[in-house]
């Protein structure tokens, strides 16, 4: 006599082996943020002036969904930053004079993974920033940022990861905010980041 297989433990066993994989497509990872701005303001001068955010350090999470080469994820910071007012001899800075809380959507692809897991790729996607001003109304600035990542694993679910970004925003000032003679100008940002990521 033949035995006829039922299809059903079949699909069961494939989908129990599969939920791992499917499970570490997301991952939330905790990143720290050193970032460089320029642009914002600028007088005519010879040696023109200029107000910016002085090197802020951000801490942040970002949760991603990965699908083979490419991802998809969103990140949330926040940075205290001091206020700086410096041409190209000289500078004073306002201590503690901002607060910003940032959200950064983004798309993802690898550009090339080695065999022992360590993986390239490069990253876009739209900023809003929230920055919250001592003494000022709080204002959003949106713009958008590009940037590369190398990352490598350390142990089954967690990887390290650096990553280099440039990004631009509005400035940060509003109107009638900056002296005479001083005009609004894009903000630009340069920025490296060291995170440490965990496969859900």
């Amino acid at each position: 006599m033949t035995m006829r297989h039922h299809p059903a433990p079949l699909v069961l066993g494939l989908l129990i082996a599969a939920r791992p994989a499917l499970a570490a497509q997301w991952s939330l990872a905790v990143e720290a943020t050193a970032s460089y701005y320029g642009g914002t303001s600028r007088n005519g001068e010879a040696d023109p002036s200029a107000f910016r955010p002085h090197h802020p350090t951000s801490l942040g999470l970002r949760l991603d969904r990965r699908f083979g080469r490419w991802g998809v994820g969103v990140g949330a910071a926040v940075a205290g930053a001091d206020l700086i007012a410096e041409n190209s001899s000289v500078g004073a800075i306002l201590k503690d004079a901002l607060d910003l809380f940032e959200v950064a959507p983004e798309v993802a692809v690898i550009l090339g993974r080695t065999g022992s897991g360590l993986a390239v790729r490069v990253h876009a996607g739209p900023l809003i920033d929230i920055w919250s001003p001592e003494g000022a109304d709080t204002r959003t600035r949106t713009g958008g940022q590009v940037g590369f990542s190398l990352e490598w694993p350390v142990s089954r679910r967690f990887a390290g990861s650096l990553r280099g970004a440039a990004a631009v925003t509005g400035s940060l000032f509003g109107e009638g905010e900056l002296p005479p003679g001083f005009e609004r100008r894009g903000m630009w940002r340069r920025s490296v980041s060291l995170g440490l990521r965990y496969r859900l």
